[in-house]
């Protein structure tokens, strides 16, 4: 197993990095930086147009593609907050209207920071050679920037839960202001970045990308390497496959473990506090009509939850398939008894489904058997 605050690198990690074919990620150091620029790769190959910044030609182009990203991806969570302010303003609740309006503030800043920074002709966009560091660096800060909008929509959901309950919504608003100042600051190493044309200090670099510190990564069960064993409700088995989708913060994980009756995997998402799930294949294709929200599988009704595209790949004993585009719908049926995940690879498909997990239901015992940590403890 891979401890998140330590960052190593697994048994898997090394499988998929030998199947780049001469590809070579950059030696930065640093958990934090080692985990990104894991993550950096297959979903800046994912994302529409962007071909990053090698070539000095594409890096102006490279830049704007990701900058409008961001600004559409803001805009939009500033509707959210925007929204909530205003039937606060109708219902005449004043008191609770000004923590929400600063949020809204924040967001709207730094949109409108992302959208109009100009960067000149100095620094990476020069004529001359770039040191290859600051390349590095700004591929992660592109990557961050990206997981920055999905911890966003963390705190943009858990400030309308809040409204939706009736509830105070100064702390929810103040935990989501307070993430924007930080995206400011990572936003703003990223332009020096971009001004300079060589790479910040390590420790800045790390600062600005350990952003998601204090709420949260994901369950330590993401880290789950080849030859775990590991107990699930009571079922033990061997990790001896893993499912890698990167899609920024949709981005899941889903471990084959041997050993047990049936063929079963564990089912993790990136999200901070998102439920894990025990899901095993299922047999025959699905089919699923743009815009539709319900799909059947066998004698059960699943709602479309949620849609990602990415990339995936596939690492078993015998294969490493390597990052292939797919997209990938949540599922869960109305009363959340069962959950599953549908994964369109285009020329064929693959369901899995089963039962949420609670983050302690999964224990790891290592690759020697001995207890090796509880998960969540």
């Amino acid at each position: 197993m891979t401890d998140q605050s330590q960052g190593r690198t697994t048994t898997f990690d090394e499988r998929s990095k030998e199947a780049l074919q001469g590809r070579q990620e950059p030696d930065l150091g640093g958990g934090v930086i080692q985990r990104i620029a894991r993550r950096g790769a297959a979903t800046l190959q994912a994302f529409p147009g962007y071909s990053g910044y090698r070539d000095k030609e594409d890096r102006r182009d490279a830049d704007r593609r990701v900058r409008d990203h961001l600004v559409q991806e803001y805009r939009r969570q500033l509707e959210r907050v925007e929204r909530i302010a205003r039937d606060l303003a109708d219902d005449r609740k004043i008191m609770a209207i000004g923590p929400v309006d600063d949020f809204a503030r924040a967001i709207r800043h730094l949109s409108d920071r992302i959208n109009t920074a100009t960067y000149g002709y100095g620094g990476l966009f020069s004529d001359r050679d770039v040191d290859a560091g600051a390349l590095d660096q700004l591929r992660l800060f592109d990557e961050g920037m990206l997981a920055g909008v999905g911890q966003l929509d963390g705190s943009i959901g858990a400030l309308e839960t809040t409204y939706g309950a009736d509830g105070d919504l100064q702390a929810p608003a103040r935990t989501g202001r307070d993430l924007v100042s930080r995206l400011n600051e990572r936003f703003d190493t990223r332009g020096r970045v971009i001004e300079s044309g060589t790479p910040e200090p390590e420790e800045s670099v790390r600062a600005r990308l350990a952003l998601d510190a204090g709420l949260g990564g994901p369950a330590p069960a993401f880290w789950l390497d080849e030859g775990d064993a590991i107990d699930v409700l009571g079922q033990s088995g061997i990790v001896d496959s893993r499912l890698d989708l990167a899609a920024g913060a949709a981005s899941v994980r889903l471990f084959r473990f041997t050993e047990t009756p049936e063929e079963q995997w564990v089912l993790v998402p990136a999200q901070p506090g998102a439920s894990l799930a025990l899901v095993s294949p299922q047999p025959g294709a699905v089919s699923v009509a743009a815009g539709e929200q319900q799909v059947a599988i066998g004698d059960e009704s699943f709602a479309v939850v949620s849609t990602t595209s990415g990339q995936a790949e596939v690492i078993t004993p015998g294969a490493v398939t390597g990052y292939r585009p797919v997209t990938a719908r949540s599922l869960a049926t109305p009363d959340g008894a069962a959950v599953g995940i549908l994964l369109d690879w285009g020329n064929e498909q693959q369901v899995f489904t089963g039962l949420s997990l609670g983050i302690g239901d999964v224990e790891n015992f290592g690759k020697s058997g001995a207890r090796k940590s509880r998960q969540g403890s």
